[in-house]
């Protein structure tokens, strides 16, 4: 049997990826042409091949344990990487072989592989890589015996497949085992160019005119330049503000390869003239490159390349730009790998569904607003003003220091506990092991309340972090002193004008245009359920109209 991984080149970036062949790869032979009869019509397919520099010789990585040992100058051949580029009419294909899929990888059309994959039938599913953007486990692989269900959930979509499809008893164009990722790994008869043409014909085929046979969850490519461009912007914006926005992924998936981040051997880090060689690659390892050059992680996120080597061969170089992991809530669209995608219908449908889910309670007495929170620090200055720490200042000076100490959530949980019989446990701290942490803002009955004020994802999903590591410490019962917990609550109050609509009384958050929000609304579900736990979202407003 050979091994065929197949690319479609994205129609937009032929040219790119045409010039990219020029520079780093040298043509071997003279184009072939092969002709061959397909259906009703008599196809011409274009055959070129392209090799790297194939004698190439590197010092091996741990060169420095040979030198301690009296043995120098050895070393190592770097493997050669081929590309066979296939054009057929105004499409175009292509082959790799060795590392070869690192540079393919960047110039191919991100639909093709699932769109064959959709209408297919699966004898057995193997393994799966799914994506949740902006979670803690941000990329799954799951692996499976004797399993033939396509399974995945809510908030998740696919990056990778491996399956055994369910193919006639004489089918010979390619073997049962396929992996699919940005492109489709087959198992062929023989390596020959009739067995590549053949598997690419028949997947060509497929997505032409076969029905779909499962709905997959996938992310669809921004094709829109000035989308893009409004996405970069806003990207750029939010980093300057906030460098933790972005998520650098621990696992990617080149074509159908794993790469795992942290064990692919060395990384350099550059950035112009400065430059860090790390073990491992992570946001933290990243940042602290940023802050120790004294750079903005805004204004150099393009410009930092990541150099991955291999035996002390490089076969990777990337701007920091193509590792992040960035959702724009606005535009409902997910950065991966450096290019924009929309969240498909079936990802979008399955999420909506989950959150319906969840129990969404308001009362409206609950509201918050400028006014109450004035009129709060002025009963605080009543109480407050004489204290030693005030001595000597003016009405308004002590007025502004206690809007500073009795921040928004701060006043508002106060509040709760004055007015409506909450527990406030805002700013306490309990030591579990050699930590201090917050396990809640409010409590009442056997409920434990997480509360953030806020207008964006970025800040309401911090309440619902906060309460995924609450959970975990009154579960495993971290800390004696714990009140009893049935339900688990992320208290959202929404600063903006209007309610969002309602559904038998029940506010629909699935109208939030906040997906980072509804995507971590809906992991936190799951991990509460999963610890015994019932989960509510409670909604209110800031600054309502007519507040």
């Amino acid at each position: 049997m050979g091994q065929l991984n197949l690319y479609k080149i994205d129609t937009q970036k032929r040219e790119s990826f045409e010039s990219a062949l020029e520079q780093k790869y040298l043509p071997i032979g003279d184009t072939q042409t092969v002709v061959r009869d397909v259906g009703n019509q008599q196809l011409s397919f274009d055959l070129s091949f392209y090799l790297d520099e194939p004698d190439q010789e590197n010092a091996v990585e741990w060169s420095w344990l040979l030198n301690q040992f009296g043995e120098e100058g050895v070393t190592s051949r770097s493997n050669p990487k081929g590309i066979l580029v296939i054009k057929e009419g105004d499409e175009m294909f292509a082959c790799t072989y060795g590392f070869s899929y690192f540079i393919v990888d960047k110039f191919c059309d991100t639909d093709f592989a699932f769109d064959f994959a959709r209408r297919i039938r699966y004898k057995e599913v193997k393994t799966t890589t799914l994506l949740s953007p902006n979670l803690k486990r941000n990329k799954v692989v799951n692996t499976y015996l004797d399993y033939s269900n396509l399974e995945f959930d809510s908030g998740e979509s696919f990056a990778k497949l491996k399956v055994k499809a369910d193919l006639p008893e004489d089918f010979a164009i390619f073997g049962a085992n396929l992996e699919v990722g940005h492109s489709i790994k087959f198992e062929i008869p023989e390596n020959t160019v009739d067995c590549v043409l053949n598997a690419l014909i028949y997947a060509r085929n497929k997505i032409d005119n076969a029905e779909i046979v499962y709905r997959i969850p996938v992310f669809k490519k921004v094709k829109d330049k000035e989308v893009i461009a409004a996405l970069n912007q806003r990207l750029q914006d939010n980093i300057r503000e906030n460098p933790l926005a972005v998520n650098l992924s621990e696992l990617d998936i080149i074509g159908v390869t794993e790469i795992f981040n942290k064990n692919d051997a060395m990384f350099s880090i550059k950035c112009g003239t400065k430059e860090s060689v790390v073990s491992e690659l992570t946001a933290e390892i990243i940042l602290s490159f940023i802050e120790q050059n004294n750079l903005l992680l805004h204004e150099v996120i393009e410009k930092i390349k990541i150099i991955s080597f291999f035996n002390g061969v490089s076969v990777r170089t990337d701007s920091l730009y193509n590792l992040i992991d960035y959702i724009d809530d606005a535009e409902r669209c997910v950065l991966s790998k450096g290019k924009w995608y929309h969240f498909n219908d079936d990802y979008l449908g399955y999420l909506a569904a989950s959150l319906d889910e969840i129990t969404v309670i308001y009362n409206r007495q609950f509201d918050f607003c400028s006014t109450k929170h004035e009129q709060f620090i002025v009963d605080r200055y009543g109480h407050e003003k004489n204290g030693q720490d005030y001595n000597g200042l003016v009405e308004n000076e002590i007025k502004r220091r206690l809007k500073k100490k009795y921040y928004r959530e701060r006043a508002f949980n106060l509040m709760m506990s004055e007015l409506h019989g909450f527990s406030c446990h805002d700013r306490e701290e309990v030591r579990v092991g050699g930590s201090k942490v917050e396990l809640m803002d409010l409590y009442k009955d056997e409920t434990l309340y997480a509360v953030k004020i806020g207008n964006a994802s970025s800040a309401l999903c911090y309440a619902l972090d906060q309460s995924s590591s609450a959970i975990k410490i009154f579960k495993h019962n971290l800390n004696q002193d714990l009140p009893s917990v049935r339900n688990v609550c992320a208290w959202l109050i929404l600063d903006r004008r209007n309610p969002i609509a309602e559904i038998d009384g029940k506010p629909n958050i699935n109208e939030l245009e906040m997906l980072m929000l509804k995507n971590r609304i809906d992991a936190w579900k799951k991990e509460v359920r999963l610890l015994g736990y019932n989960p509510i979202v409670m909604v209110n407003y800031y600054n309502l109209r007519g507040e």
